[in-house]
């Protein structure tokens, strides 16, 4: 186990550093007007450039270009010896970036842990009723409204909900500091338009165990059907859904590109499409950054919580990278 927890973090660390410096390597392949504002770099002075590509670290004082390899190492060098992931030259002038991440991943976590909650409780009860009475109307409704949420777009779906939400019940179209109830039409379409992924997932796993030989094997034992469905079935159904368990939570500090923009919710995923659209690579690094650093932690989480939930997931290297339907789940109903 402990061997294996140490190899793990071992190539999740080379994979954020690989990730990381791909993206930085990439940045600096755009043309040097692709670090300045749209419509800027002409407009500016010769002596403007240079203060502008030397705050970015692309080159010196006289303006000779930096090679990026070099510019890499001193990334990484002054992430290591300051924790500094640069100043925003667009957004925010000359403030830190990891300051401005945290002032919006509040409202990121906020948003994203209410919704998934709900949306985690409401999915799940769905899924198991539509797993338990499989082909009668709620399972057949289920399917449906999952369909119908994958198929439609995301943009065009949530301005739907969003113009018929705020006018039934009257809440602000726009989020308003202070203001409660302008939460209330963004966590409520997060739920609606995710709940369903949720509901579906388990409800597929779930019928998958209730057609495996274990559970026919518990039935013709006699035992109580209730017994069979929530000691054995729901046990092995639940463990696929460790796996992304906590990326659902730990990733909401990431935000909603579309819900955030839609609302006007000063979050993660707001500030990312802000920074790209303005051109302010600083801030593009460091929120990658932290997405890949987040994103890496909690497939390692995943596995972590899955072999803890069932200890009959083996966790060495000739099982590291097993799921559970890789994985013999069938010895419960003789524990009964």
């Amino acid at each position: 186990m402990t061997k294996y927890v140490v190899a793990r973090l071992l190539r999740s660390i080379v994979t954020i550093f690989a990730v990381i410096s791909i993206v930085f390597l990439l940045l600096r392949l755009m043309p040097i007007s692709g670090y300045f504002e749209p419509g800027t770099y002409e407009r500016l002075p010769e002596s403007a450039r240079i203060t502008r590509l030397h705050a970015l670290g692309l080159s010196d004082m006289q303006g000779n270009m930096i090679h990026p390899l070099v510019q890499l190492g001193n990334y990484y060098k002054n992430l290591f010896t300051k924790l500094d992931l640069g100043v925003s030259l667009g957004i925010s002038q000359n403030t830190p970036v990891l300051e401005i991440i945290a002032q919006k991943a509040p409202y990121s976590v906020v948003l994203g842990v209410i919704s998934t909650l709900i949306s985690l409780l409401l999915g799940w009860t769905c899924g198991l009723f539509a797993a338990r009475y499989k082909n009668k109307a709620f399972d057949k409704f289920i399917i449906v409204y999952g369909a119908i949420v994958s198929a439609l777009p995301s943009i065009i779906l949530i301005l739907i909900l969003q113009i018929y939400i705020t006018a039934w019940t009257g809440w602000p179209m726009i989020m308003k500091q202070g203001q409660l109830n302008s939460w209330y039409t963004p966590i409520i379409i997060l739920v609606l338009t995710s709940f369903a992924g949720d509901a579906l997932w388990l409800r597929r796993y779930t019928v998958d165990q209730i057609n495996s030989d274990y559970v026919k094997l518990a039935y013709a034992k006699g035992l109580p059907s209730n017994k069979v469905f929530f000691g054995h079935i729901l046990r092995n159904a639940f463990t696929p859904m460790a796996y992304s368990l906590p990326a659902a939570f730990i990733l909401t500090i990431s935000g909603s590109l579309l819900i955030e923009n839609a609302f006007g919710i000063p979050g993660m995923g707001r500030f990312f499409l802000m920074a790209i659209t303005r051109r302010d690579n600083n801030v593009v690094q460091g929120i990658v950054f932290v997405y890949v650093v987040l994103g890496i932690f909690s497939v390692f989480l995943g596995d972590m919580l899955a072999a803890f939930v069932d200890p009959r997931i083996r966790l060495t290297s000739s099982a590291a990278t097993a799921r559970p339907d890789e994985t013999d789940l069938a010895g419960g109903a003789d524990n009964g």
